[in-house]
């Protein structure tokens, strides 16, 4: 059958880092999603600006000049 006492009596339970790094864990993980979401919202703000808008389309329409030689009719 399983040991209890065998499982928490082991050398990794009982050194004295893993005992104070325990929650460690969650709270990287909650560092990560806070940044991770202050990112999106700058990115979110600077990607609906015009002027990135304007930027991304020319590159897009350089882009297609470059590999086809010319531009689609739809953008004249």
């Amino acid at each position: 059958m399983f040991d209890i006492e065998a499982v928490t009596d082991h050398e990794a339970f009982n050194t004295p880092r893993a005992r104070d790094e325990r929650g460690m864990t969650t709270a990287e993980y909650a560092v990560g999603t806070v940044a991770a979401v202050g990112f999106a919202g700058v990115l979110i703000k600077i990607l609906t600006s015009e002027e990135v808008r304007e930027i991304i389309l020319q590159l897009i329409l350089a882009l297609i000049q470059f590999f086809l030689g010319q531009l689609p009719t739809v953008f004249g």
